[in-house]
Parts: structure tokens; C-alpha cells; sequence
């Protein structure tokens, strides 16, 4: 399916995961190479810098940004899509992307969530990756709706199976089949989800 939309608009990944060469980095490179390919300005931010203060212990102050609070902010206020890539730990969301969403839903940064699209997937070196982004997009969408902001959130969730058996360390596929048709009927679904957004 060919997606034609503004080539000027700006995609971030999210690689969620602290771990070196993790499956969720593995992923994210894999988007960003497809996403680059139709045209898209692709940055990917990797989470294994993230020095975001627990909830609770402090806060995240627009004005004493470390530089990889700053990249990321500054990344996500410049792009139109948001990927947020992301492990699946004992069935459920990793710890600290559920931090992040806590410190950024706030009136300070409730700007990241106006005008933009959200899609989401879970990633698993086994046979998980549902639960995760399910638990994202309940997230999202009730910070969304509790800062009274306008964004929209893919509705076709990706679920990646066996990450390691199907990418290598530099996110180029080892694989063919199923993994290959799901991200990509994931990625032109949430480009036909812009379009209609019409940024």
C-alpha cells in the first residue's frame, strides 16, 4: 500500500528499554529504516541515557533539563507522529515508560500531547508484547483526555513476537513472514491514521 502524506512530517521512536542492544532498540531501528524510506524525518531516542527522576523524588523542571531530558523534549515537541516502542516485563509495562508518561502529564508538558499521533508497540523476546501496549494506550489516552488535549492514538496496536529471531543487533531482519507483515500493516495503518488527523 502506498501512503501518501506531507513529507515534511516528523516521526520520533521511543526505544523505552534501559538495556544495551535491547529488542526494543532492535525494533526502533527497524522503524526508523522503514519510516525513512517513505520520506519521514525518523529520530529515535534510546532510553538506555534515561536519567528521568522517579515520581515522587523529583520533578522535571523546563528550565534544569539534563541534555537527554532536553532531546528527548525537544524531539518531541518538533515531530507529528510519536512511536513508543516498548518491552514487555512480567506480563506487564516496563517501570520506567510508565514514570516518563507520569513526570511529562502535567500543565507543564501537557503541549506534548496536543496535535499529536500516538502509535504503539509492545516487544518481547518470547511470545509477549500485548500487554504492554495495551496498558500504553490506556495511559496515553487518559493523560490525553485529562489535559484536555486533542491527540489520537493508533488503534492498531504492534505485538512483536521473538524479536532476537527475527532482527539482528543493527535492527536489519534475519526473517521473513509474519513479523514482516505485521509491521508493516502497523506502519502504513497509523501513516493512513495521520493523513486523516491532516496535521
Amino acid at each position: 500500500m502506498v501512503i501518501s502524506i506531507e513529507a515534511n512530517m516528523n516521526v520520533l521512536i521511543l526505544s523505552t528499554s534501559h538495556r544495551t542492544n535491547s529488542s526494543s532498540l532492535k525494533v526502533s531501528k527497524y522503524l526508523e529504516d522503514l519510516f525513512s524510506k517513505k520520506g519521514y524525518t525518523t529520530k529515535i531516542i534510546d532510553f538506555v541515557n534515561d536519567d528521568i527522576p522517579l515520581i515522587g523524588k523529583a520533578e522535571l523542571k523546563p528550565n534544569h533539563l539534563t541534555t537527554f531530558q532536553s532531546d528527548l523534549i525537544g524531539a518531541w515537541e518538533n515531530s507529528n507522529l510519536i512511536i513508543v516502542v516498548t518491552p514487555e516485563y512480567n506480563w506487564g509495562l516496563n517501570a520506567n515508560v510508565i514514570n516518563l508518561f507520569h513526570q511529562l502529564g502535567n500543565n507543564t508538558f501537557k503541549h506534548l500531547f496536543h496535535n499529536k499521533i500516538f502509535g504503539l508497540v509492545g516487544v518481547s523476546a518470547g511470545r509477549g508484547g500485548k500487554f504492554p501496549a495495551v496498558d500504553l494506550m490506556i495511559l496515553i489516552s487518559k493523560l490525553i483526555a485529562f489535559l484536555n488535549q486533542h491527540s489520537i492514538i493508533s488503534p492498531k496496536l504492534l505485538e512483536l513476537h521473538e524479536v532476537p529471531k527475527n532482527l539482528n543487533e543493527n535492527g536489519e531482519l534475519i526473517s521473513q513472514g509474519n513479523f514482516v507483515i505485521a509491521v508493516n500493516e502497523f506502519v502504513d495503518y497509523t501513516l493512513m491514521i495521520a493523513q486523516k488527523w491532516q496535521f
